[in-house]
């Protein structure tokens, strides 16, 4: 007969199950609560940021006054339309991210878990 191996024997038994069960479980970590929205995330507290944050809505406006302008012809020019909407894009997403916002729906809350409900009995014996 072969020698048993010792490895494969485990003191994993329906006993230490029973006592396993009992204890106490570790505490999941809470999540962190999102921000609410009118806040900035990360506020940003460089003058150079906030002075990089104002020059994009300035521009912002300045384009947005040229899409109005362009707009207001008679015979407005499409093609210049359509870039000065993809700038005025372009400048809201730096805006956004020198802002500090987060995107839209990244910072969706997390669903609710389903909680177990209480153990009719005590573990089998």
């Amino acid at each position: 007969m072969p020698p048993v191996r010792r490895d494969f024997i485990t003191r994993f038994t329906p006993a230490t199950a029973s006592i396993a069960a009992k204890l106490p479980r570790r505490p999941r970590p809470q999540p962190q609560l999102p921000q609410p929205f009118g806040s900035p995330v990360a506020p940003a507290l460089d003058p150079f940021m906030n002075q990089q944050r104002d020059g994009a809505r300035a521009r912002m406006r300045e384009i947005n006054d040229a899409v109005a302008k362009e707009l207001a012809k008679e015979d407005p020019d499409a093609q210049k339309v359509d870039r000065l909407a993809a700038a005025w894009a372009k400048l809201g997403e730096l805006e956004r991210t020198l802002d500090g916002r987060p995107l839209p729906g990244s910072m969706r809350p997390r669903p609710q878990r389903a909680t177990r409900p209480a153990p009719l009995s005590g573990p089998l014996d």
